[in-house]
Formats: structure tokens, C-alpha cells, sequence
């Protein structure tokens, strides 16, 4: 029997919006979906304000110049349990895309 091992990333590397969802790509291919109303400096923003972001130290965090806002991928979607798999019902979603 072999064990195929899975090394999880939690670095961006893509980032867009919808309606309601913010939508991050990460390097290890998951996609996770979180609701924009749990950042109100984003939900509150212009499309033009949201879309004017850059991934800071190696995708580690997002940074959003015009909003002088910051989230550090891991500390904040670890401690909601998003990149551990574990999903709460209507908040949040995770696609594996396997290449």
C-alpha cells in the first residue's frame, strides 16, 4: 500500500471578488471562497479600491494600498479553520483543483 502525502500550502497566489465572496487562490491549487461581510473595509469599498491589492511576502498576505488593509492568509483563515478543511455551513467553501 502506498501513502501519497499532500503538502498544504496557505500562500496566495490569485485573488478576486463576486457579489459576495471574496476568492483566494492558493500556490497548493485550493481555492477558498469567504464571505465579504467578514471584512467591512472590503465589503464597504469601491470595485475599484478592492481590485487595487498585492500579495505581500510571498503570497503569506494581501495587502490593499487605497484601504491601508492587510490580512495575513494563514493567521486569519487558520483560526477560522478554513484551510484545515473544516467548513462551516454557508460561509465558506474550498475547491480542490487537482492539475
Amino acid at each position: 500500500m502506498s501513502i501519497s502525502l499532500i503538502n498544504k500550502s496557505t500562500n496566495a497566489t490569485d485573488l478576486w471578488f463576486d457579489e459576495n465572496k471574496m476568492h483566494i487562490s492558493l500556490e497548493d491549487g485550493r481555492e477558498m471562497s469567504i464571505p465579504i461581510d467578514w471584512f467591512p473595509s472590503l465589503r464597504d469599498a469601491s470595485k475599484k479600491q478592492r481590485d487595487n491589492w498585492r500579495l505581500i511576502g510571498d503570497g503569506e498576505g494581501i495587502h490593499w494600498e487605497d484601504l491601508d488593509e492587510d490580512i495575513l492568509v494563514s493567521d486569519r483563515f487558520m483560526k477560522w479553520g478554513v484551510c484545515l478543511d473544516i467548513i462551516p455551513e454557508n460561509y465558506c467553501e474550498i475547491k480542490t483543483i487537482w492539475v
